[in-house]
């Protein structure tokens, strides 16, 4: 997702990252 850095920032995984970005 566009906000992978934010929710990495928050110590939230983002499952469609390697999908999206």
């Amino acid at each position: 997702a566009l906000e992978r850095e934010i929710l990495s920032t928050l110590g939230i995984p983002d499952p469609y990252a390697d999908r999206i970005a």
